[in-house]
């Protein structure tokens, strides 16, 4: 998955030049990224993170609109596991995903 790649942001911390993923894209990475993994503890750990920055996206019209751009443009297969997740993590996201 090249998604944090994809929908990178360029900042600057301390006179350097980073790029980051954008915080929709990071989220719905990490939605993906929770089915994977067999270790619990970062089972826990992503899907603690996507519940938190879910509810974030919930409240921030301009990161509702961006969330659904990127999920839009995610293959099928990748939106069936994104919303699977999502309606077990945060139902404020899975909402958003099905509008």
């Amino acid at each position: 998955m090249e998604i944090a790649a994809k929908y990178a942001m360029e900042t600057k911390y301390i006179g350097i030049t980073l790029k980051i993923p954008e915080l929709p894209a990071y989220t719905l990475h990490k939605a993906i990224v929770q089915t994977l993994r067999k270790n619990e503890a970062k089972k826990e750990k992503d899907a603690a993170t996507v519940t938190g920055l879910g509810n974030l996206i919930a409240e921030l019209p301009e990161l509702q609109n961006r969330t659904l751009q990127i999920f839009n443009e995610f293959p099928k297969s990748w939106q069936k596991i994104i919303l699977n997740m999502v309606k077990i993590h945060s139902p404020e996201l899975t909402e958003l995903l099905k509008s």
